[in-house]
Protein backbone atom coordinates (compact mmCIF):
# COMPACT_ATOMS: atom_id res chain seq x y z
CA UNK A 1 0.00 0.00 0.00
CA UNK A 2 2.59 2.53 0.93
CA UNK A 3 6.44 3.04 -1.22
CA UNK A 4 9.17 0.57 0.40
CA UNK A 5 10.86 3.85 0.32
CA UNK A 6 13.21 3.01 3.17
CA UNK A 7 14.07 6.41 4.72
CA UNK A 8 12.81 6.95 8.12
CA UNK A 9 10.08 9.98 8.00
CA UNK A 10 11.55 11.97 10.61
CA UNK A 11 8.31 12.19 13.25
CA UNK A 12 7.37 15.53 14.79
CA UNK A 13 7.58 15.29 18.32
CA UNK A 14 6.27 18.17 20.20
CA UNK A 15 8.07 19.25 22.88
CA UNK A 16 9.60 23.17 23.86
CA UNK A 17 11.86 23.34 21.47
CA UNK A 18 9.49 22.29 18.62
CA UNK A 19 6.20 23.81 19.23
CA UNK A 20 6.44 26.32 16.66
CA UNK A 21 7.32 23.62 14.23
CA UNK A 22 3.97 21.69 14.96
CA UNK A 23 2.35 24.86 14.65
CA UNK A 24 3.82 25.44 11.07
CA UNK A 25 2.59 22.25 9.95
CA UNK A 26 -0.84 22.16 11.13
CA UNK A 27 -1.58 25.62 9.10
CA UNK A 28 -0.88 24.31 6.17
CA UNK A 29 -2.55 22.40 3.21
CA UNK A 30 -0.80 19.11 3.65
CA UNK A 31 -2.39 16.70 6.10
CA UNK A 32 -0.85 15.66 9.40
CA UNK A 33 -1.46 13.13 11.34
CA UNK A 34 -1.36 13.06 14.69
CA UNK A 35 -1.25 10.44 17.19
CA UNK A 36 -1.88 12.18 21.17
CA UNK A 37 -0.75 9.15 24.07
CA UNK A 38 0.54 8.98 27.34
CA UNK A 39 3.49 6.85 28.13
CA UNK A 40 1.58 5.39 31.14
CA UNK A 41 -1.14 4.27 29.14
CA UNK A 42 -1.26 0.33 28.09
CA UNK A 43 -3.22 0.68 24.99
CA UNK A 44 -0.90 3.41 23.89
CA UNK A 45 2.32 1.00 24.74
CA UNK A 46 0.97 -1.55 22.77
CA UNK A 47 0.03 0.91 19.86
CA UNK A 48 3.41 2.80 19.44
CA UNK A 49 5.25 -0.22 17.43
CA UNK A 50 2.64 -0.01 14.78
CA UNK A 51 2.31 3.69 15.00
CA UNK A 52 6.41 3.84 14.11
CA UNK A 53 6.22 1.07 11.16
CA UNK A 54 3.40 3.33 9.72
CA UNK A 55 6.01 6.23 9.45
CA UNK A 56 8.75 4.30 8.70
CA UNK A 57 6.63 3.48 5.90
CA UNK A 58 5.55 6.90 4.58
CA UNK A 59 9.09 7.97 3.86
CA UNK A 60 9.94 11.89 3.25
CA UNK A 61 8.28 12.10 -0.12
CA UNK A 62 4.42 11.25 1.17
CA UNK A 63 1.63 13.87 1.32
CA UNK A 64 0.62 13.32 4.96
CA UNK A 65 3.11 14.20 7.94
CA UNK A 66 3.24 12.53 11.23
CA UNK A 67 3.33 13.61 14.53
CA UNK A 68 2.93 12.38 18.18
CA UNK A 69 2.41 14.42 21.52
CA UNK A 70 2.78 12.88 24.71
CA UNK A 71 0.03 13.67 27.37
CA UNK A 72 2.81 15.42 29.40
CA UNK A 73 3.98 18.17 26.48
CA UNK A 74 0.12 19.14 25.65
CA UNK A 75 1.06 22.21 27.18
CA UNK A 76 2.65 22.90 24.20
CA UNK A 77 -0.15 22.11 21.73
CA UNK A 78 -2.67 25.08 20.80
CA UNK A 79 -5.60 24.98 22.53
CA UNK A 80 -8.00 24.12 19.77
CA UNK A 81 -6.26 20.74 19.62
CA UNK A 82 -6.55 19.73 23.12
CA UNK A 83 -10.01 18.10 22.80
CA UNK A 84 -8.81 14.58 23.66
CA UNK A 85 -11.15 12.29 25.36
CA UNK A 86 -8.66 9.23 26.12
CA UNK A 87 -5.48 7.71 25.20
CA UNK A 88 -4.54 7.08 22.30
CA UNK A 89 -5.76 9.54 20.19
CA UNK A 90 -5.28 9.66 16.27
CA UNK A 91 -6.69 12.87 14.57
CA UNK A 92 -6.00 13.84 11.20
CA UNK A 93 -5.34 17.72 10.86
CA UNK A 94 -5.26 19.77 7.59
CA UNK A 95 -5.38 23.80 7.00
CA UNK A 96 -5.37 24.34 11.25
CA UNK A 97 -8.25 22.17 11.34
CA UNK A 98 -9.30 19.31 12.72
CA UNK A 99 -10.86 17.03 9.43
CA UNK A 100 -10.73 13.71 10.91
CA UNK A 101 -10.97 11.63 14.18
CA UNK A 102 -9.54 8.03 14.01
CA UNK A 103 -11.74 5.69 15.62
CA UNK A 104 -10.79 1.74 13.59
CA UNK A 105 -9.23 -0.57 14.68
CA UNK A 106 -5.24 0.15 15.56
CA UNK A 107 -3.80 -2.31 13.13
CA UNK A 108 -1.24 -1.41 10.69
CA UNK A 109 -3.10 -2.21 8.23
CA UNK A 110 -6.27 0.07 9.00
CA UNK A 111 -4.57 2.49 9.80
CA UNK A 112 -3.05 2.97 6.54
CA UNK A 113 -6.19 2.72 4.73
CA UNK A 114 -7.26 5.71 6.84
CA UNK A 115 -4.32 7.78 6.01
CA UNK A 116 -4.51 7.05 2.11
CA UNK A 117 -8.14 8.64 1.83
CA UNK A 118 -6.02 11.50 2.60
CA UNK A 119 -3.17 11.26 0.77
Amino acid sequence: MFSQNRTKMKLIKVNEKNKDKFKECVGKDKPMIVLFYADWCPHCQVLKPTWNKIAEKLGKNKKVQVAQIEYSNMEYVPKKYKNIRGYPTIQMIKGGKIISEYDGMRTEQDIEAYIKKYE
